[in-house]
């Protein structure tokens, strides 16, 4: 629960939004625009392999929420940097990686999980093949880009 509201208050502090109410469909609201964000948040998990050594992945639950019913514009995708890896990331001296993708650009980045859809991506870009490795090439943000992206909207 504190890593959640952790990452909420993190993007909330970047753009200067305004915080949801519990159980909201979304997370920050940038006041001016009406543009809503949802905000995920993970850390380091280790996905151990057939072929031996153990990697490191992100895995973001229910992007959609629990019963697929949010309703936002963008899915800001935090996560706590590899260090093996910061030379690969655009904002090496962060800790956290940022992602930022539209609304209708999630499905094809999500696993069906089940009952519910996830993300899931490795830390090491040179080696992501899973639906969410676009994530790294098309998403990938700096704080400064989310920002500039999202502030302005919001004075």
């Amino acid at each position: 629960m504190l890593s959640i509201t952790v990452s909420r208050y993190t993007v909330l502090t970047i753009v200067r939004g305004v915080l949801s109410e519990y159980n909201a469909s979304f997370d920050v609201e940038i006041n001016r625009q009406g543009i809503k964000l949802e905000v995920k948040f993970s850390r380091l998990n280790i996905a151990f392999r057939k072929a031996g050594a153990p990697t490191k992945r992100w895995a973001w639950a229910k992007p959609f929420g629990e019963s697929g019913n949010k309703e936002f514009n963008n899915l800001i995708l935090l996560g706590i940097t590899d260090e093996r890896y910061l030379k690969y990331y655009l904002d090496p001296l962060n800790k956290f990686i940022i992602f930022d993708a539209p609304y209708d650009e999630i499905i094809p980045l999500t696993i069906n999980s089940g009952r519910y859809r996830s993300i899931q991506l490795t830390t090491n870009p040179n080696s992501a093949k899973s639906s969410a490795s676009p994530l790294f090439e098309k998403y990938q943000i700096t704080s400064d880009e989310l920002e500039r992206r999202y502030r302005y909207m919001s004075t």
